[in-house]
């Protein structure tokens, strides 16, 4: 029945789950409120310190790869593209789950 499913949140995160402001935001949302809602992050291809602490709490990560910096083509390619990546990856991931 509806009243019995948990609803569902997804974090869209900058820089996914180091130590900085958001993350640890995000964590104390769902540390919080993980009884009552299914959790979803999106996060990026480097792995960060935070991301087993979300998974602990029944969180799920959304991995979306970005572009590494390695040559001058790839960062311009990537402040070009990152955009329209991001938002093709979140609406296949709000559709799937």
């Amino acid at each position: 029945s509806y009243m019995n499913t948990k609803r569902k949140i997804l974090h869209i995160t900058p820089n996914g789950l180091g130590n900085a402001g958001v993350p640890a935001v995000i964590l104390s949302i769902v540390s919080n409120l993980h009884n009552e809602f299914l959790f979803g992050c999106t996060v990026y291809t480097k792995r960060l310190n935070k991301e087993n602490e979300f998974t602990t709490l029944g969180g799920k990560l959304h991995r979306i790869n970005i572009f590494d910096h390695s040559s001058r083509l790839k960062h311009i390619y990537d402040q070009l593209f990152r955009g329209v990546i991001l938002m093709r990856n979140i609406y296949y991931i709000c559709k799937e789950e």
